[in-house]
């Protein structure tokens, strides 16, 4: 070690060098080894059953723990090395970048209707949550369904254009329809009952199945539909309020 000369005067011959890449086990029970060594020359029982040794790998044991997870917590601090998912949105927060949450899958549905228009028949109503299925799924496997989530669309027939198709039959088309991928449906008389009030403040009450399509979600409150912003829970007792909710890719009827 050299000696510093500073205004002081200070002298650090003695002091001890830190690698600080020392940071497992074993280095800091050696590191800690060599410092006993220098600092108490006399003792030399370095067996595993002198109480010393044993307070020595305490203390190694507690140093790696602390610097693993010191470790850990820098890594989380940058988008290259952050591995956990809620360090990447709130380091995309930062930047006013906002992750969405899971999607269903969507597509645009191309709808063929007859030629021929009878007056009774000249519009036609895609209803809100009108089902949708393939012929078959992927590699022949089951049907996935789709479903219409928007408001109540209705189609003038005699408007759209007429084309011939693959099949090489003419129909009429309507172009653009969009769907969403649902897994099943779950109606009125079959709402999920989640949970109840009781004038805590923050709580929360998790639905029995994940993941959750945001815009098919509904709160009913003593089978009244509740809008966030018009009716406060805090006010109503405890016992009255019920909460329901749509699940995984599921759409709330």
């Amino acid at each position: 070690m050299n000696k510093l000369n500073g205004q002081n005067g200070n002298d650090t011959t003695n002091r001890p060098n830190i690698n600080y890449t020392d940071k497992d086990f074993d280095s800091l029970r050696e590191a800690l080894l060599a410092l006993a060594a220098q600092k108490l020359p006399g003792w030399t029982d370095h067996s595993a059953n002198d109480p010393g040794v044993v307070l020595l790998d305490l203390f190694a044991y507690m140093g790696d723990l602390i610097l693993y997870y010191q470790d850990r917590i820098a890594n989380e601090s940058f988008l290259d090395t952050a591995v956990e998912r809620r360090s990447v949105i709130n380091l995309l927060r930062l930047i006013g970048c906002e992750l969405r949450p899971p999607q269903a899958a969507s597509v645009d549905l191309t709808l063929l209707f007859k030629p021929d228009i009878k007056p009774d028949t000249g519009t036609v109503t895609i209803d809100t949550k009108a089902e949708f299925k393939t012929i078959t799924g992927a590699a022949g496997g089951e049907s996935v369904s789709f479903r219409y989530v928007r408001q109540p669309l209705t189609i003038d027939l005699a408007s759209l254009p007429q084309k011939q198709h693959t099949d090489g039959k003419t129909y009429r088309f309507y172009d653009s329809l969009p769907v969403i991928q649902t897994d099943a449906v779950i109606e009125m008389g079959e709402r999920e009952i989640v949970g109840s009030s009781d004038y805590s403040a923050g709580q929360r009450f998790r639905l029995a199945r994940t993941p959750l399509m945001v815009d098919s979600l509904e709160v009913y409150v003593d089978g009244e539909k509740w809008e966030a912003g018009k009716r406060s829970f805090t006010a109503t007792p405890p016992a009255s309020i019920t909460l329901c909710a749509a699940t995984s890719r599921m759409w709330l009827g």
